[in-house]
């Protein structure tokens, strides 16, 4: 911690102007085992600075390879900042100035939390060792496979049209929804129950990553959620036009109130409007036991 003090302290003498950003980060707290956001893209001499809330967590840097395991040398608050579940306020904090351009990942060493999910970085890679991708992926499978317990295999797309297979699924806490991408191009993305079809900020997407050739028949790419609370995650496929035609799920929606039925109305109503021409051999018909008469233009129709 000596050497991290006294770094920090030198740090603290750059001047202002030339750390240009603050990158605010809550560690735990009402989002749960996380940091959020997860992860930052920072410029040199920005400061990333981390607010520690409930219960008592770490930032401990780790490495790619081995993101639960501390790194020899890097930073590491240990347990020093330990929160009251009934503070409001003056909860402690802690800064990050940014050094280089070079990948920093962080995990909680409490037992347990970064085999949950709760790791972070800045300045993750977009391609390769990539955060969504590899270190929280790698970190998860540090759990024990006992504890995962169910995999909810969904497919997205492939024959049964513009949907997911199941609409939804009912998960528990630790469980894995396992998303296999059939043709062409879909998205497994976020949003929320009121905007089914608009991606929620700091929300699962996997972009358009996946594109599936219709003529594949395996290999197809898959996308995994770790279940980590019971609360509902609202999914579309950004695809354009796709959500509006139904393409969305949920996992664990609420079986009343904010239902997935509610949620899936709720993304057709956004198609926009169509009129279609009905064609009749007959000059008047029936429909629901009406008698209908046909007009000259059949896109409307007026009871006899």
């Amino acid at each position: 911690m000596f050497f991290q003090s006294t770094l920090i302290a030198a740090l603290a003498t750059l001047p202002l102007a030339a750390r240009a950003a603050v990158w605010n980060v809550t560690v735990g707290g009402s989002a749960g085992l996380v940091y959020t956001p997860p992860f930052v893209n920072a410029a040199v001499n920005d400061t990333v600075h981390f607010t520690f809330n409930a219960n008592n967590h770490t930032v401990t840097q780790s490495s790619f390879d081995m993101p639960c395991s501390p790194l020899l040398g890097g930073v590491n608050t240990g347990f020093n900042f330990p929160v009251d579940p009934t503070t409001t306020s003056d909860f402690p904090t802690f800064d990050i100035i940014v050094k280089d351009s070079e990948p920093v990942w962080i995990y909680c060493a409490q037992t347990g939390h970064c085999p949950m999910g709760m790791v972070f970085a800045i300045n993750p890679p977009t391609t390769g060792n990539t955060f969504e991708a590899s270190i929280l992926v790698a970190a998860l499978a540090l759990l024990p496979f006992a504890a995962r317990a169910a995999v909810w295999d969904v497919t997205v797309g492939g024959t049964a049209g513009l949907v997911y297979t199941p609409p939804y699924v009912n998960a528990a806490v630790n469980d894995t929804v396992h998303f296999t991408f059939n043709a062409k191009n879909h998205t497994v993305t976020q949003s929320s129950f009121e905007a089914p079809c608009t991606p929620l900020l700091g929300g699962v997407n996997t972009g358009f990553g996946n594109p599936v050739d219709p003529t594949a028949t395996s290999g197809f790419p898959t996308f995994d959620i770790i279940v980590k609370d019971t609360e509902p995650i609202w999914i579309h496929c950004e695809q354009t036009g796709h959500c509006p035609m139904g393409m969305v799920f949920a996992i664990n929606p609420p079986p009343t109130g904010n239902t997935f039925a509610a949620f899936l109305a709720k993304a057709l109503a956004l198609a926009p409007p169509t009129t279609k021409k009905i064609k009749r051999s007959a000059s008047y018909w029936y429909q629901n036991g009406t008698p209908m008469r046909r007009r000259a233009s059949e896109s409307a129709a007026t009871p006899l």
